[in-house]
């Protein structure tokens, strides 16, 4: 027992003689990834206890594949320890290193390990020294280290600045991204409360300013499940989506218009509007009237917690809400009151001014839309291109041709005739009917041209010929009806009824030839006579006729010797000592 412990404190004293060939070959034969960073680290332990001093060689080779593995994890930092112990001016892997470290500390501008002479760094240091900064001026330092703790906060600083003055949301995606490197490459360095406070900005800035789903909030919760302002911001977020349609819903434009039409928008109207339950806690000193004030005042403090007054800037995520009950009052049309409003204020805030304008004078003087405009709200917000659709359609649809051909051609461009979302075949319904009654109307009018061309075609056609056969007035007409002469047009048709079902072959039996024969004479002249009368100009001309009016004796030729005017002998009576003197 006594001879054992002696054997162990002269290991400790003197080390342990290593087979230095077995571990380079160990080393050799492992792979530069993540699996073998274990045995990587087991291998130095037993360098550790070896006192050859060989042993530094295989270390510097270990040191160096521990930092490459690191730099494949992303774990920058780790690798900047590992490389740093590997030693300097030894050539092999250490020009390696020396090369891995500059790049190193160029990204995460570790400025003290870098020479005076250095080109980037002084072009770095020269940026820095700018009195004023603005985000061009930051993006050329982060160009040169993009994982510089400085110019990351730089950086995050002018976000903020350009995020108060308008809710951009490239600003607020940015802004998302620039917290997202810093927690990223420096949480080592970051305190607990730095990291929270990052990740719950970054939430709110996704939630609120970008519209997105703010994936930061899990993010503090894994860092501190009870940090207070984000448990209440996670809380607030999934009573809303309880809520509220999927933004794919809403936003994509395929989504809207096939997708599933499973929504009940009653319930996200009432939730708004008409119930008497606030979804999240009041703020301090605050009277509840609805949902929808409550949550523009939550949204708003949120917020001006992180960039300062936003007043008179309305954030994406409000605008979406106001897409929702735009949706929810087209879909559910008895809500349209109270949605209304919203509608409006909605399309003055996606759109520009002159765009405003644009849509204005389709709707009011029936100008056609630019083309691009009609593609950018349905790209923006599918629900609201529909609402202007709606509008336009209403007030000008009807006296615009131009404007009718070009949503028609919209529709059909998105094949939006086709689509299950009720709002959409609605529009879809009300322009095709459009479409269908000026195409009868121009049926109509091409049928109307065409009969005044055939009436005038008829009207030059009689014009050149012949005059019609004259009336037979030597026929007394009224006699051969057997009606009166004031008989009317009942009268008449009546005789002629009776003449026909009496000389019908039916009536008549088996006749002779020559009785067949009278009977047809007779039917021609029931024909003519009824053919004259029942036609209120023949009869007239034909009653004229007869009475003698146009001096036409029988046949309805002028009598022999009428004159010019109805006289009878020479039409010019002069006196007959009258002499003509023509100068011979």
């Amino acid at each position: 027992m006594f001879l054992g412990v002696l054997f162990l404190l002269w290991i400790c004293v003197a080390g342990i003689q290593c087979d230095l060939k077995n571990q380079e070959d160990q080393v050799l034969g492992l792979k530069i990834d993540p699996g073998s960073q274990s045995v990587y680290l087991n291998l130095l332990q037993q360098l550790e206890q070896c006192n050859d001093i060989k042993k530094v060689d295989l270390a510097d080779h270990i040191y160096y594949r521990l930092g490459l593995i690191y730099l494949i994890e992303n774990q920058e930092w780790k690798a900047v320890g590992s490389f740093e112990k590997v030693r300097k001016d030894q050539g092999g892997v250490s020009d390696s290193t020396g090369k891995h470290l500059h790049k190193l500390y160029l990204k995460f501008g570790i400025w003290s390990k870098l020479s005076n002479d250095d080109e980037a760094k002084n072009q770095y240091l020269n940026l820095n020294s700018s009195k004023v900064q603005t985000i061009e001026n930051i993006n050329e330092m982060l160009d040169i280290a993009p994982y510089d703790y400085h110019a990351r906060s730089l950086m995050r600083a002018e976000l903020l600045k350009r995020l108060k003055e308008e809710l951009d949301i490239s600003a607020g995606q940015m802004f998302v991204s620039n917290s997202e490197i810093i927690l990223d490459k420096h949480t080592t360095k970051l305190s607990l409360a730095q990291r929270l406070s990052l990740h719950y900005e970054a939430a709110v800035i996704q939630m609120f300013a970008v519209n997105s789903i703010p994936t930061h909030l899990r993010k503090c919760l894994a860092v501190d499940m009870d940090h207070e302002p984000c448990k209440k911001l996670m809380l607030f977020n999934t009573r809303l989506g309880k809520i509220n349609p999927a933004r794919s819903q809403m936003l994509d434009r395929e989504m809207y218009a096939f997708g599933d039409e499973s929504i009940d928008w009653n319930k996200v109207v009432n939730f708004y509007f008409k119930d008497k339950k606030p979804c999240t806690k009041l703020p301090p000193n605050y009277k509840f009237e609805s949902n929808y004030k409550l949550i523009e005042r939550v949204v708003q403090e949120a917020l001006e917690q992180i960039i300062g007054p936003v007043r008179g800037k309305r954030p994406d995520f409000l605008k979406f809400i106001d897409s929702v009950l735009c949706q929810a009052g087209s879909q559910a049309p008895n809500n349209k009151k109270l949605t209304s409003p919203i509608c409006k204020r909605l399309v003055k805030d996606i759109l520009t001014a002159d765009e405003h304008k644009e849509i204005h004078k389709a709707a009011i003087q029936g100008e056609q839309l630019s083309e691009d405009l009609l593609e950018k709200l349905w790209s923006s917000s599918p629900n609201l291109a529909m609402y202007v659709v709606e509008g336009i359609i209403s007030k000008a649809g009807k006296k615009s041709p131009g404007l009718q051909d070009q949503i028609a051609n919209f529709f059909k461009h998105h094949k939006l005739f086709n689509s299950n979302n009720r709002y959409v075949k609605t529009q879809s319904n009300s322009i095709n009917n459009l479409i269908q009654r000026r195409q009868q109307q121009n049926q109509q009018r091409q049928r109307q041209q065409q009969e005044w061309f055939f009436r005038q075609q008829q009207q030059q056609q009689q014009r050149y010929q012949p005059p019609p056969p004259p009336l037979h007035t030597d026929k007394d007409y009224y006699k051969i009806l057997n009606i009166p002469k004031n008989a009317d047009t009942k009268e008449i048709r009546k005789a002629y009824l009776n003449f026909t079902k009496m000389y019908h072959p039916d009536k008549q039996g088996q006749l002779s030839e020559e009785q067949q024969k009278k009977n047809d004479e007779k039917m021609s002249e029931i024909n003519e006579a009824y053919e004259t009368l029942s036609d209120e100009g023949k009869r007239r001309e034909y009653d004229m006729a007869r009475s003698g009016q146009y001096g036409a004796g029988p046949g309805g030729m002028p009598n022999e010797g009428s004159g010019m005017f109805g006289q009878r002998g020479n039409p010019f009576q002069f006196n007959q000592n009258f002499k003509f003197n023509f100068g011979f």
